[in-house]
């Protein structure tokens, strides 16, 4: 009776608590008041985009609020793990357990170099020798183990049971050297396989609970907000020194679970790249609550952890990211879907609609000393050819240009918390197991910001000067 009315109170207790604890985890977007801002009024305050995007929500026949033409939301390093956290294969329990059969199997059959063993064996030949003598007359004596049989002429004669021969596979046997292997076997697998399959199966569980978690943030997040774009600034895996064949794995798990009916807002960028007419209704701005053609369109911002920093980043691996993930260095031109009457725009420049234009740009590249000359020259070519091709001129007051990167602008010492970091490699790669060095003496191994001249000169200087 103490039990059940001790078990009763328990469930009073922790009943609610669980129930409060899983609605506030499915809608802290509303606890927290998550909402887009409004189009800029006065008159509108915090409170009236909370209400406005509360009233997406409820089925009411109330004229709903104007909304933001461009809604992005911004998610940021989710850095799927792998492999790297989990044993290597043959360290897994089904790999141990072979190889402890293995031993076993081979201390069976192993020679036995005791004195013993020695004197057994001697014995056993001696034995054997005097069972093949021919027959006299002395060995017509029955033994023990002796049976009579009757041959067809009436005779009778004895066979004895060669008993010695049945038993020598027993006596090839090494039993104190299996046995030892047996408590071997149990002592490391009690005392190492086990706990370390049991931490693989919790960090398992792990990797797929925090999957399903940030697919629950993405969800939640993307279902009150109602955004028109999703960008993720970069660090999409854990590591950029993964194999292929893991990165793949990562990569599928990030669209299958994460971001599940989600696709590359690459793949949907007009070509050529000048081309952006406002005749192009996928890439029109409505102030609406409406779904967005770009709604589900994930615009991918490569990471460090995606494939490092300018001192080991190769091809290779920006192959595989732009493969999986999209291109790392792209951009593209939204314009405002609105009704302009020439009475109120004089100019011929008046005349065309806002645009907005997003550039995804890997900063990862741009400062020195790099691992690769010619993904450096690439990155600023792509600088280049914003600047000369892609830029509204500085004239323009209807483009707003808008930088998406994952390494931040350089920034003087106090304005963050953490001040500007360089650090280099200090010696080359002496441990590398593929054909060329993963990294060089001298080489930039780690930022926070990009330096004070790439982020003036290299990027600012040209944007200011065009857009």
């Amino acid at each position: 009776m103490f039990l059940q009315f001790l078990f009763c109170r328990l469930l009073v207790l922790l009943v609610p608590l669980a129930v409060t604890s899983s609605l506030y985890l499915y809608l802290y977007p509303v606890v927290h008041g998550c909402a887009f801002p409004l189009p800029h009024d006065d008159s509108h305050s915090f409170s009236d985009a909370f209400l406005a995007t509360l009233q997406q929500h409820i089925p009411i026949d109330a004229e709903p609020a104007p909304a933001a033409p461009l809604r992005l939301l911004v998610l940021a390093d989710p850095q799927l793990e792998g492999d790297s956290s989990l044993p290597k294969p043959e360290s897994e329990l089904s790999a141990r357990l072979r190889h402890h059969w293995g031993e076993i199997r081979a201390a069976l059959t192993a020679p036995r170099s005791s004195p013993l063993n020695s004197t057994s064996t001697t014995a056993a030949a001696a034995a054997a020798a005097e069972s093949d003598t021919s027959e006299s007359p002395s060995s017509e004596t029955s033994s023990p183990d002796s049976e009579p049989t009757t041959n067809p002429d009436n005779t009778t004669t004895t066979t004895t049971n060669n008993t010695l021969s049945e038993r020598a596979p027993l006596l090839k046997l090494n039993l104190p050297a299996t046995q030892q292997a047996i408590t071997t076997a149990l002592q490391t697998l009690l005392q190492t396989d086990l706990p370390r399959s049991l931490k693989a199966a919790r960090k398992r569980l792990d990797l797929l609970g925090n999957d399903y978690y940030l697919a629950h943030i993405y969800r939640t997040l993307h279902w009150w907000t109602q955004p028109t774009h999703v960008t993720v600034l970069g660090d999409l895996i854990g590591s950029q020194w993964v194999s292929d064949e893991e990165f793949q794995r990562r990569g599928t798990r990030y669209w299958e679970r994460v971001f599940k009916g989600g696709v590359r807002g690459d793949s949907f960028v007009p070509s050529p790249l000048s081309s952006s007419s406002p005749d192009d209704n996928t890439l029109a701005l409505n102030p609406t609550t409406q779904p967005s053609a770009w709604t589900n369109r994930i615009l991918n911002i490569v990471g460090n952890h995606d494939i490092g920093y300018a001192g080991d980043a190769r091809a290779s691996r920006i192959s595989r990211f732009e493969s999986t993930f999209g291109l790392v260095n792209w951009d593209v031109k939204f314009w405002l879907n609105i009704t302009t009457s020439s009475s109120s725009a004089p100019e011929t420049n008046e005349l065309q609609p806002p645009r907005i234009h997003i550039i995804n740009l890997n900063s990862l590249t741009l400062d020195t000393p790099a691992y690769s000359p010619d993904i450096q020259t690439a990155s600023y070519e792509y600088l280049n050819t914003l600047i000369t091709e892609r830029l509204a001129p500085v004239t323009d007051r209807r483009t707003f240009t808008l930088l998406l990167t994952h390494l931040p602008l350089h920034k003087r010492e106090g304005v963050c918390v953490d001040a500007p970091l360089f650090r280099f490699f200090e010696e080359d790669d002496i441990d590398a197991q593929e054909e060329e060095k993963r990294w060089f003496q001298g080489g930039l191994r780690e930022q926070n910001h990009l330096s004070e001249w790439v982020s003036g000169n290299g990027v600012l200087e040209g944007f200011r000067r065009q857009g």
